[in-house]
């Protein structure tokens, strides 16, 4: 698994390239594209701005070449500026421990425009002893008021740090979702799930799946099983169904030995376990009528989406790999029309390259269309693979039970690609339109 600096590192990255994708240059943030950027992901701090001539001054002062765009190493000074300051504060408030105290403004950086300040919020008493070492990650929104003070705004810049919602959102939301689990079930909602044996269950699985753009974390609340007897229960990141594994042992990052969990090894040693994409499993065996467990299910941003199961026939995503030896598989358990509307592979430099008659085994960087029945892509049949760029969309329709996208990449690169999909009608299926072997899912371009 990643570290948590390692995950931070992937999410400036992909955050970046979410938003320089939608017009112009690829990989630079226009100024439209900066805005998009600043409301979705800097909400707070924009939303306190009153001066509606912000953006154009933030562009201004990060646009270090003048080009009217803002490159990734431009966009990387913003993040590390507003980070060392939020470091600066709370290390302020470290040393005024135990005080009641009006902290002062402290200066950011300065601008073309002025100086631009960072107001923390005002604490009432200081911290509690038992406090940690960051007990309050709250920091108010920039302005570029220089000389003028200005009421912190109590929120929460960092809603996600460490893994989950703020404690203040949770109680503000809906109650949470209650029901019992069958012993073959599958769930695509968080809530709170509950297994009680009314005879020996010696086979059973729950499924989980959340949306292409979220981890999935599993906490046990409540364990009774009895595993001298020889009860189980193990969660398993990812899926498997008939032998085959989602992801696939090519595709994920850890052994597959590693992507079990066993609670009668581990006990509640490791009490939440996250997922490392959008699906994830639990296998059980109770013996004792009676006895069961109850586990919390709860989802949280992934900015960083590799290796996806999609809930829907129908629908548009963009795999975006940045730097990264990994491979990412998109799966969709549907026959499917496909159209791949753009592709970006590093290693062109934007040279158009003919298609090479002994396929992309060679290459670095590639795209791989897939067909098969069962669930591991490994096990499937190889439809295209796609290592030039295109001059136009790709269409392509896949009658099997079962297709995916998958991207291979050497991490050398920034590769994407976009893709739309739709599940085929019946009569689609009854005419292939010249897929001349049909139970191997040939496909036609």
């Amino acid at each position: 698994m990643p570290t948590q600096l390692e995950i931070a590192m992937d999410v400036m990255i992909r955050t970046f390239h979410r938003y320089s994708c939608r017009e112009g240059d690829r990989f630079k943030l226009s100024k439209g594209e900066l805005k998009m950027l600043l409301q979705r992901e800097l909400t707070e701090f924009l939303s306190c701005q009153k001066d509606p001539e912000l953006v154009d001054k933030m562009m201004q002062d990060l646009d270090a070449n003048k080009d009217n765009e803002v490159d990734f190493n431009e966009f990387v000074v913003m993040v590390a500026a507003l980070t060392v300051a939020c470091n600066d504060y709370f290390v302020e408030q470290l040393k005024k421990k135990g005080k009641e105290r009006q902290v002062d403004l402290k200066i950011l950086f300065q601008s073309s425009q002025g100086y631009w300040l960072i107001g923390p919020k005002q604490s009432e008493g200081g911290y509690p002893a038992s406090d940690p070492l960051f007990p309050s990650l709250n920091c108010s929104g920039l302005t570029n008021f220089p000389g003028q003070l200005r009421e912190a705004v109590d929120h929460d810049p960092f809603p996600h740090l460490a893994g989950g919602a703020s404690p203040k959102r949770e109680l503000e939301g809906e109650p949470l979702y209650r029901r019992a689990l069958r012993c073959v079930d599958m769930l695509s909602l968080q809530g709170q799930f509950t297994f009680t044996a009314d005879r020996p269950q010696l086979h059973c699985a729950t499924f989980f799946i959340a949306e292409p753009e979220e981890f999935i974390t599993i906490h046990y609340d409540l364990v009774s099983i009895d595993c001298l007897r020889g009860d189980i229960l193990q969660v398993f990141d990812g899926w498997i169904l008939k032998g085959e594994k989602f992801p696939s042992s090519q595709d994920h990052p850890l052994p597959t030995t590693e992507r079990y969990v066993d609670f009668c090894d581990s006990g509640l040693s490791r009490r939440s376990i996250r997922s490392s994409q959008n699906v994830a499993m639990i296998f059980f065996r109770v013996h004792e009528p009676g006895n069961g467990f109850t586990i919390t299910v709860k989802t949280e941003p992934n900015l960083f989406p590799c290796n996806i199961i999609s809930q829907t026939p129908n629908g548009r995503f963009t795999l975006v790999m940045p730097h990264q030896h990994r491979n990412c598989s998109f799966s969709i358990i549907y026959p499917v029309a496909i159209k791949i509307s753009d592709l970006t592979l590093g290693h062109l430099n934007g040279l158009q390259l003919k298609k090479s008659s002994a396929g992309c085994g060679g290459i670095g960087d590639f795209v791989e269309l897939l067909g098969g029945t069962g669930l591991d892509p490994s096990k499937m049949l190889l439809l295209a693979d796609l290592c030039y760029p295109l001059r136009g969309p790709a269409q392509m329709k896949v009658g099997c039970d079962h297709t995916v996208l998958r991207m291979v990449s050497s991490g050398k690169h920034i590769n994407r690609v976009t893709f739309e999909y739709r599940q085929l009608e019946p009569y689609e299926l009854e005419n292939p339109n010249g897929n001349s072997i049909q139970e191997f899912c040939l496909s036609t371009l």
